[in-house]
């Protein structure tokens, strides 16, 4: 029987099997570049990221322990000033009628700045003498 020519001639140096290894070989090496670039990139993007933040909780960790210092100076200046409030009564009801009145009535007008003063000097009083405590038995007993 004779050979037919539409059966496929297998060639002796395989130049087919060549091309198609050589194809899955560049599309591996593109597929590790692609990879390899991604990564890389993604690698830049997180050192950036820890970048940014290391110097921003290194501010924030200065700027803390700057807010606690004035907060604990703050507290010493208040506790002094609490032990001693009714020493300086007069000013401190003054001081922050005029000082509130003043500001508010330039800024606003002469009535608002009344206003304001009046009640600030209200609360100043309030907080530095303390207000009568009432109870209802008291009431009813007088």
């Amino acid at each position: 029987m004779t050979e037919s020519n539409d059966t496929p001639k297998i060639s002796q140096n395989n130049e087919s099997v060549g091309d198609v290894s050589n194809g899955w070989t560049k599309a591996r090496s593109t597929m590790k570049s692609g990879i390899k670039a991604g990564v890389d990139g993604l690698n830049d993007v997180l050192a950036v990221s820890e970048v940014q933040y290391t110097s921003i909780v290194s501010r924030l960790r200065t700027s803390s322990m700057y807010t606690q210092r004035l907060g604990e100076r703050a507290m010493g200046h208040l506790v002094r000033y609490y032990s001693i409030r009714r020493d300086y009564g007069v000013e401190a009801v003054v001081g922050s009628t005029v000082v509130i009145g003043g500001l508010t009535g330039l800024r606003r007008g002469r009535i608002q700045g009344a206003a304001a003063g009046i009640l600030a000097g209200s609360l100043a009083y309030g907080f530095t003498f303390g207000l009568p405590q009432y109870t209802v038995d008291e009431k009813v007993e007088k």
